[in-house]
């Protein structure tokens, strides 16, 4: 498996967790409504798109899912990093350039952030 589509699918099992957790009592009302997303991530060698479905499911799949909500150009060791720590401080510097393609993809992509390390 290509390594960005590795991490992304490491990081699907925990991230569902967290989303379905939050699809039920009152929570749901402020989740479900940014629900589907599709955020595409570019490194230097490879793309690899994130979905958080409907209903919460998360999944990781090669090259671009349609339509994106956000693209995410950084590099694959700093990405590595950002997901697995979620500290920015341990990130270290180097280009980050973040594309939002709808407006519930910019409103969670600032919501989830720094709950990403980025």
């Amino acid at each position: 498996m290509p390594p960005l589509l590795e991490l992304l699918a490491s990081i699907a099992p925990g991230l569902e967790q967290r989303v379905r957790a939050q699809m039920t009592g009152f929570a749901a009302m402020f989740v479900r409504p940014y629900l589907p997303q599709r955020w595409v991530f570019v490194t230097e060698s490879e793309t690899a798109t994130l979905v958080v479905d409907a209903n919460g499911g998360v999944s990781a799949v090669a090259g671009v899912a349609t339509p994106a909500d956000v693209t995410v150009k950084i590099g694959l060791e700093r990405l590595r990093i950002a997901l697995t720590t979620r500290n920015k401080e341990l990130v270290p510097p180097g280009p980050l350039e973040v594309t939002p393609h709808t407006s519930k993809g910019q409103t969670a992509f600032q919501f989830l952030r720094s709950r990403l390390g980025l």
